[in-house]
Parts: structure tokens; sequence; C-alpha cells
């Protein structure tokens, strides 16, 4: 590859000759029937089901918003007259973060489309840092500019069912959100387009509003109808308000011969459209705000409806749930984040182990061990919960588990069954105990779901604490709380009776309860101490009815149960840091030994060798002398090591550091102070203090 010298410092890029990115833009490879092994093929059935539930109730959550939104654009846009250049401007309040967003848009997109107008166009801050490019980015999704480009390149015309068959395969795939809501901007204009030959094409700098006005004119002479053009900014806070301002400012004006909407995706609070455009500016904008479904809430539907549905066989232990949950709650805040965990989660917990395709629905789990083979079965016996299972069973059974394959089989297949069935009951129990104690004070089991799994999934819950110190709150509840939540209970149970009889006896043994309290109800006022005294029995009954007949018979760890390998996964040490990673960790390597990452010779160190080159970069030298120090680190002494290293290859070194030395030596440490790596010291000020590994 020849050499590529410039003033500036940048990447190059080398294609092929007759290579064009256009032919593979948008083309995505379809991976299905070229899967092999077992667990690929189990683990796609799995994933594959999670997924389309996940997708629903998206959809689901996403409704209501949506539609709310689109009906209030349709009011606008029929019925409502606005003055002359002010634009309808919708604000979405979508939360904190953007990968959450990117599904939401793209619904709302495509819902536009359907219902209001073809024209819909999003607008993101990478690819609108001035205003010229914002109008080009604009203009050409509503013509249709990418569809020519394409034609141009290839050199031919596309039909309309290659068009077609292009969508389709764009818009394919399980889970990437961006690329979906990619392809929706890339087909944004309708079948109009296609009118557009290669010669109708413009040159990109005629992409402007007087060219979108005239081509709109065109697009309504037919029908005579002008439906708006939605503009949507998924990302307000991310782009330039003086950009923003001026774009506002040029669709006002056009706001006469096109009727624009615009749509405003905000992350943080309504005031940030206040703080970032003037009062000019928002005197063109008549705003509307609406509400989506907050991210938490969003998680604990997913968790609740999907995850712990019976349409998932696959469960996580308490280390692992704990874990994902933190790192939403923490750090992220992003429920596609934590789709991505759990998926990582299944496909480690499938990975190489064909005989965990047992982890499947009830109704394909004998045709599934039916299929195992010798060298399955034999990883099925190794498992540590099966020795269990073989040292507790008669003598006589004990051989035919280890030897008699058929027979192996057969209990592997009615111990599965038996442990999907205990996990329907678990979840159900689960339901139970958190319909009656998640508004006690203090929740000390939680307040949501997810909460309670962690502390049942692995220990006896009615064995903690937190469980003792709920039936204390509850036998201090008056009749109205009592009467309510078994009520509420009854009602539960009557949802989920179809699916398991088991809590039948429960149900009746509750209904009891109610009439006798609203029999106590009725009584005279003169009996009302007799009747007080009944409430304490039946306050007393119910309590021993919630903790005898559905907390200590179904609300036992799953993980003592035979074959409990095959569907909970709680290896979290497998799954740490391919999930979190461990970014000081890789900050230390690369400052450590610069040449891995920089892949240049005169950085190159001899194996284990602790030397610090000259040629280094300024901030690696700085790091690894910094690491020679104590807690407390004096600057001048710092400098000077700084400056032996630096010039060690100068032999007119005459031990004085010039300005252009001292400027590179407090750029390196303003950037280990902002690596998080030293701070100043207020106690003295000639020093910084380390934070990192203690003493050298």
């Amino acid at each position: 590859m020849e050499s590529t010298s410039s003033i500036a410092q940048g990447s190059f890029l080398f294609l092929p000759e007759g290579f064009s990115l256009s032919k593979f833009k948008n083309r995505k490879r379809k991976l299905e029937g070229t899967y092999e092994n077992k667990w690929e093929i189990a683990f796609h059935k799995v994933w594959g089901a999670i997924h389309k539930e996940i997708k629903t109730i998206n959809e689901q959550l996403f409704s209501k918003v949506l539609e709310d939104l689109i009906h209030h654009m349709k009011e606008i846009h029929n019925t409502i007259t606005l003055n002359g250049g002010v634009i309808p401007c919708e604000i979405l309040l979508t939360g904190s973060n953007l990968s959450d967003h990117k599904l939401l848009f793209s619904t709302f997109i495509q819902d536009s489309k359907k219902n209001i107008t073809p024209y819909v166009t999003s607008l993101w801050s990478w690819n609108c840092g001035n205003i010229k490019s914002t109008i080009q980015n604009l203009v050409s999704q509503i013509i249709g500019i990418k569809r020519c480009k394409r034609k141009i390149e290839d050199g031919k015309k596309i039909t309309e069912e290659e068009e077609d068959e292009d969508i389709e395969d764009d818009n394919d795939g399980d889970g990437d959100i961006d690329n979906e809501l990619m392809d929706v901007d890339e087909h944004s204009s309708s079948k109009n387009e296609k009118k557009y030959s290669l010669n109708n094409c413009f040159q990109m700098n005629q992409y402007n509003f007087s060219t979108l006005s005239s081509w709109y004119e065109c697009q309504c002479k037919p029908d005579g109808k002008r439906k708006p053009v939605i503009i949507i900014i998924p990302d307000f806070e991310s782009f330039a308000p003086k950009v923003l301002g001026d774009l506002i400012l040029l669709l006002s004006a056009y706001s006469s011969a096109i009727p624009f909407i615009l749509v405003f995706g905000v992350a943080t609070t309504p005031v940030a459209v206040y703080q970032n455009l003037s009062r000019k500016v928002l005197s063109q904008l008549v705003i509307q705000l609406f509400k989506s479904e907050p991210s938490p809430s969003l998680l604990n539907k997913v968790v609740e409806n999907v995850l712990f549905s019976e349409r998932c066989p696959f469960r996580l232990g308490n280390k692992c749930m704990t874990f994902l949950t933190d790192i939403f709650l923490f750090h992220s805040f992003s429920v596609h984040g934590f789709i991505q965990g759990y998926k990582y989660c299944l496909m480690e917990h499938f990975f190489k182990r064909n005989h965990f395709s047992l982890c499947c629905p009830w109704d394909n789990v004998t045709d599934e061990a039916n299929e195992l083979t010798e060298e399955e079965l034999e990883n099925i016996r190794k498992l540590p919960s099966f020795k269990k299972l073989v040292e507790d069973s008669p003598k006589d059974e004990r051989k035919s588990l280890l030897l008699n394959s058929d027979f192996t089989r057969t209990i592997s297949a009615k111990m599965m069954k038996d442990l999907i069935e205990y996990t329907r009951t678990f979840h159900i129990a689960l339901k139970i105990l958190h319909i009656i104690t998640n508004d006690l004070p203090k929740n000390p089991l939680g307040r949501y779901l997810r909460e309670y799994y962690c502390k049942s999934v692995s220990v006896c819950v009615y064995e903690s604490e937190e469980y003792k110190e709920c039936m204390k709150l509850l036998s201090l509840q008056s009749q109205k709380e009592l009467f309510t939540k078994i009520n509420e209970v009854i009602n539960f149970l009557n949802m989920v009776m179809d699916k398991t009889e088991k809590f039948r006896s429960v149900s009746v043994k509750l209904t009891e309860l109610v009439d006798s309290l609203q029999k106590g109800d009725s009584e005279d006022a003169a009996k009302e101490l007799a009747y007080a005294n009944n409430f304490e029995d039946l306050r007393n009954s119910f309590l021993d009815c919630i903790h005898g007949d559905i907390v200590k018979e179904f609300l036992k760890p799953p993980i003592d149960l035979p074959l409990h390998e095959v569907v909970y996964f709680d290896n979290l040490s497998a799954v740490r840091r391919r999930i979190s990673g461990s970014p000081r960790g890789a900050i230390h390597l690369a400052l450590s030994d610069p040449q891995g990452y920089l892949n240049c010779n005169c950085c190159s160190l001899p194996s284990s060798s602790e030397q610090i080159l000259s040629v280094f970069p300024d901030l690696s030298i700085a790091y690894k002398t910094h690491l020679e120090c104590n807690k407390m680190i004096n600057m001048y002494d710092w400098l000077q090591s700084f400056a032996a290293i630096v010039k060690q290859d100068d032999s007119e070194n005459d031990g004085e550091i010039d300005k252009e030395l001292q400027a590179r030596f407090t750029r390196a440490v303003s950037e280990l102070q902002f690596l998080g790596f030293i701070k100043p010291s207020r106690a003295k000020t000639d020093h910084v203090s380390r934070l990192t590994w203690g003493n050298s």
C-alpha cells in the first residue's frame, strides 16, 4: 500500500479497484438453516421466542403514547388553523438512554407513514453539524436522493420488484435497532420517488427549500391533498442550538407553501427546549408535550411478562439477575442493554452444551429427550444435581440411571417436566407474595417482582429476616386492608386456575375467609368485642394459609431440584467481564504498553520489560513514572523524571527544562487527572494524590 503524506493527521481508506460500498451497504446475510450444532439450534429457538415476545411488549407500551401523538398531529393538520409562520411542535419525553429511543422512533415513523403522510424524515445530530448539511439531509430524504444515488452508482435502474425485495431484506433481523431505524430513514420516501429517473436527480447543492417547495407542489397537483411533512429530531439535546434555531426559522418562512410538523425527542426535561432555543425561535412554535413509558416501568413489564412467563424456558439465577439489574439502575438505564446482557447469558448457557437442548417448552421436552445421544446422556449424568438424584435413589435404580440410556432419557424427560411445572407454580406463589407485601412500610422484600425473585431463587425466602418482618407487619393490618389483599389474591388465583390446579385448595380457604369477614361486618354492635377476637383469628388464619400453603410449599429454591442446571444460569464469573468490561485494566495495559494499540515498531518493548522509552507518548511516560511514586507525588520531582526520560537521547541536555516540555508535561498530567488516576492535594499545593493501587 502506498504511503500517504498529509499536513493533517487522519485515517485514509484504500479500497480495491472496482469495489463499491453501495452494493453491500444495505444488504444483510440471512443465516437461517446454517446452524449445525444442536446447542445453536436450541439457542436460536429460545431467543427467537423471547425476542418476539419482547417486541410485542414494546409495541404495546409504545402504542398509547404514539396513538395520542398521531391523533394530535391529525387534529392539528385537519382542524386547527395556525397563524402564518407558526409550526406545530410535538415534544416527546423519551428518557435518558438513546438506544431505547430508536425502536420508539422507528415505530413512530412507520405509524406516521401509514396514518398521516408518506413524507417523514428524521435528522440526527451526528450528520447535521451545520445548517447547510442539515437542509441537504432533510430535503434529500424527502425527495429520495439516496435512491437516485444508488441508481447512479450501480449504473442501472432498479425495478419495483427489486426495490421491494431490497426493503424486505433491509428490515430483516432480530434486534439491531440502529440498522432498523436507519433502514426506515433509507426508505423514508414513498413509491412516488420511483417516478424520478436518473435524469431527474439533482446535484447535492440543489437540495434546498426552494427545490423542496417546487417538488411538493408537483406532488400535490394530482389529488390536491396537501399532506404534512413530518420532521423528527430524536436527539434534541445533541443538536447545536444555532443550527436548530436557523432550521426552525427557515421552516417557518416556507410553512405557507409546505405544512411542516416538528417532533422533538427530549431525553431530559421540557425545560431543555426553552434553554436551547431563543425567544424568537420559540415564538414560531406551538408546543404540545407527550410522555413515553419510563425505562424502569418498561424493564419491569419485560421481566414480568416475558422473562418470567412460561413461554420462556430459560431463567437467570440470583447473581446474574442482580448483576444485570444493577447495570441498568446504576450505569446505563437502558432496557436494550439489559436485554442484550440477558441474551449473552443465554448464549453462554447453551454454548457447546448440546444436552441443554432440554431447555425448551413443555411440549417439546419428550422429543428432545429421545434425541439425546450417548455423549449427551453422559454429560447429563455429570451434572451435580443428577449425581445427587442418583445418590438419593434406591439401589436398584442407581444402576439403571448410570448405565441404561433409555431409562435415563425417560427420567430426564420426567425431571424436566417436573422442573418446568415447579417453575410455573414458583412464579405464581411469588406473585401472591408480592401482592400482599409490596405496599408494606419500607418494603422489606422490595417493591418489584424482580427483587422478590432474586431473594427467592437461591435461598429459602421464608427463612430470611425480611420475610419475618413482612409477617409482623401483616399481623398489624386493618380489616379493610386485609380484605382488599385477600380479594386481590383470589382474583389472581382465578386468572391462573386454568394453568394449574395446585392452588385450588388455597382459593377455597381464602374465599371462606372473605365470607367470614363479610359475615362479621354485619354483626350487631353489641357483639363488637367478640367480632374483634374473631377478626384476629381470621387474620391469623390468613397468614397461616399464606405461609404454610403457599410460601413454604411453592417457594422452595428451584436450584434444589434435579437438572436445574439445564434451565437456571448463574455463572456470573463467565459473563461479568464480557458484559460490563474492565475499563481500568484496558487503560492500564494501553498506557503501559502503547505499542499494542499504536502498532508502531519504535514503541515495542521486550517481553516483561518495565523500561520507559523516550519515544512513548507523553501520557504513557507520565503514567509509568507516576507508578513509581508514593501516594503523594511532588510535581517538581515528577517533572524532572519526565524530562529525564524525554531528553535522554539529547546529547546537549544541560538540565534546563524548556517551556515546550513543561507544556507537554502539564497536558499529560491533566489527561491523567481526567482519567481518574490523580487529583490535586489540598494539604500540599505542589503535590498531587494517587487514586489507584496504593503505594508501589
